[in-house]
């Protein structure tokens, strides 16, 4: 009788071989029937694929020829095809096993990559792009932190620099940002960039030629970023502030790429002037931002 564990190909298969064994002694027939199950049982799982419970069933051979192989040499004949039975199994297992290390591998780096840290603004280091901006700048403490807060030139290119940090075991490479700057209108990006010169070592570059995109940061190495814009000509009234305390930016880090939001150690903000508050009640503006 067989167990309810059996797999139902074995069960078929040890059907035909109880048919086939009445050409055999009986006490032939019940060893080759015990050798034969006992090994199935191994190989062949209740929850086997039927796929691959024939392919096993395959090799050994149908219940006729081995009945035959019996007959004509009981000994030597059996133990050979058994001992081919064996060796299938045996790579079964092996390919099996080097399958799910391979998996279990490539998970593991998959992971890894994934769930690397975000770029970090360490602080200690940063300004504003001009040299102009830099002289006129008021540092501003409030509840939230450190504000620093130029005034806006419609018309100019304008921006700031900030140290960033790698604090992952991966390279990470910046391609772009999501930020629009401190502008009047956030339909068109502000530009970034990632100078090559590293803050520790050398002071930071003076011209928007030094930075480049994309750019890599290699792992635990800091880098100066630069956000940039073109402050518009209708920017706002005497005295209005916009100020941003993050930086997002767009990484790639191996196959995943994401934005990272990167809150700034001290935040930026550009106020309006008496030539920005006139240009912003001019005719012009009043037709629209430009």
């Amino acid at each position: 009788m067989e167990t309810q564990s059996a797999h139902p190909r074995v069960r078929t298969y040890l059907a035909q071989l109880d048919e086939a064994l009445v050409r055999l002694p009986d006490h032939e027939a019940a060893e080759l029937r015990a050798q034969i199950r006992e090994h199935l049982d191994e190989a062949i799982t209740a929850e086997a694929s039927d796929l691959d419970a024939a392919r096993i069933l395959d090799r050994l051979g149908t219940p006729d020829a081995l009945v035959d192989d019996a007959l004509g040499a009981p000994t030597r004949r059996r133990r050979l095809s058994l001992r081919r039975f064996r060796q299938v199994r045996r790579r079964v297992w092996i390919v099996t096993a080097v399958v799910l290390t391979l998996f279990g591998s490539g998970l593991g780096y998959v992971v890894d990559m994934a769930t690397q840290p975000s770029l970090q603004n360490p602080g200690g280091s940063y300004g504003f792009l001009a040299r102009i901006d830099g002289k006129h700048v008021n540092s501003i403490d409030n509840v939230t932190g450190r504000e620093l807060e130029t005034a806006v030139r419609p018309g100019h290119r304008q921006g700031f620099v900030v140290v960033i940090y790698n604090p992952s075991n991966w390279p990470e490479t910046v391609i772009g940002t999501t930020d629009s700057g401190l502008k009047a209108r956030v339909d068109t990006p502000a530009q970034v960039g990632v100078s090559p010169v590293n803050p520790n070592f050398q002071p930071e570059p003076t011209t928007t030629s030094a930075y480049t995109l994309p750019a890599t940061i290699a792992p635990h190495q800091y880098r100066y970023v630069l956000l940039s814009w073109r402050s518009e000509r209708c920017w706002g009234d005497k005295g209005e502030v916009r100020g941003t305390s993050a930086l997002s930016l767009r990484v790639k880090i191996g196959w995943f790429t994401h934005t990272q939001h990167i809150p700034l150690d001290n935040a930026f903000a550009m106020r309006g002037t008496r030539r920005s508050g006139r240009l912003a009640t001019s005719k012009s503006c009043a037709l629209g931002p430009r």
